[in-house]
């Protein structure tokens, strides 16, 4: 009897601990984990999240980033899904925008291929271009990965432009790719992804869980005589230490001062990234996922 008793006692011990274990989720998200969660999308190749919710819970996860400080008008406001990133101030001479220090082992340092997506609230009064997030390094007067708005002041609708910086290439590095007017408006949450596939060397970009357009890189940027190899497994350059989001980096560490540079006029949230590029019935479970979850649409 008395064996049976610690058999039952035994059993039911393990199904506490393994209840226990699926209420609180992983380290994805912390108790944001369910079945239904966004981060349940490919979770084994999510690599960053960043919930936005406040300078404690800026980043969740992603090996060698931390959160180091806002400035300018920066805050946490009500977003999609509890808080999120604010910033009221477009000026370019007004940079408010959130660091995240990169130490030397990072995700972004290895990954050939990956995924970002987030959602975007865009004031349709903003001056220049703004950065919605910017990687520093990179060459000229871009950083290693930038995703950018442009198309000028008082518009319904965003032009959005999403380069990389390919450091494998021989000549021109530049990576980019632009979509206008496709989906992503004005003051309206709109979610975005965009990534990079070495597989077919295409950038593409998806709204609101669609698939928007695709741009194929080659080795030196421009295809000229059909003789340019694809571009293939990317590479960042390797002297990365932050990524902004709201603010150019070049603009803050002085390397640039051009005017049209400005920070992002608007609201950020739910950021994540992996290290592959998600199929489009993964970026439209993504979408499903991440409306299910929204509290604020």
């Amino acid at each position: 009897m008395k064996k049976y008793l610690s058999m039952l006692f035994a059993a039911a011990t393990a199904a506490a601990l393994v209840l226990s274990c699926t209420e609180k989720g992983d380290d994805n998200g912390g108790d944001k984990i369910d079945a239904d969660d966004p981060s349940t999308v490919k979770t084994e190749n999510l690599v960053a999240y960043f919930p936005l919710e406040s300078e404690s819970n800026a980043v969740e996860l992603g090996e060698g980033i931390s959160y180091s400080k806002k400035a300018g008008a920066a805050g946490f406001v009500k977003g999609v899904r509890g808080n999120c990133y604010s910033n009221t101030s477009a000026k370019s001479d007004n940079f408010s925008y959130l660091d995240f220090a990169l130490a030397d082992k990072n995700p972004f340092k290895t990954i050939g291929n990956f995924t970002i997506s987030a959602w975007i609230k865009a004031s349709h009064n903003y001056d220049g271009a703004p950065a919605v997030i910017s990687m520093n390094g990179g060459d000229g007067g871009m950083g290693n990965l930038d995703v950018m708005l442009e198309g000028g002041k008082n518009v319904d609708s965003l032009d959005v432009k999403f380069y990389l910086f390919n450091d494998k290439s021989s000549a021109w590095k530049g990576q980019d790719v632009r979509i206008a007017n496709a989906g992503f408006t004005t003051d309206k949450w709109f979610h975005f992804v965009c990534m990079y596939d070495s597989a077919t060397s295409e950038m593409k970009l998806y709204a609101n869980g669609q698939f928007v357009t695709s741009s194929i890189r080659y080795s030196d940027g421009v295809q000229t005589d059909g003789t340019q190899p694809l571009l293939g497994n990317h590479g960042f350059k390797s002297d990365m230490k932050n990524l902004y989001f709201g603010a150019w980096w070049n603009n803050l560490d002085g390397t640039h001062g051009d005017t049209w540079r400005s920070s992002f006029p608007g609201l950020l949230d739910e950021v994540r990234v992996w290290n592959v590029a998600l199929t489009d019935a993964e970026v439209l479970d993504l979408y499903t996922k991440e409306v299910v979850k929204a509290d604020n649409l």
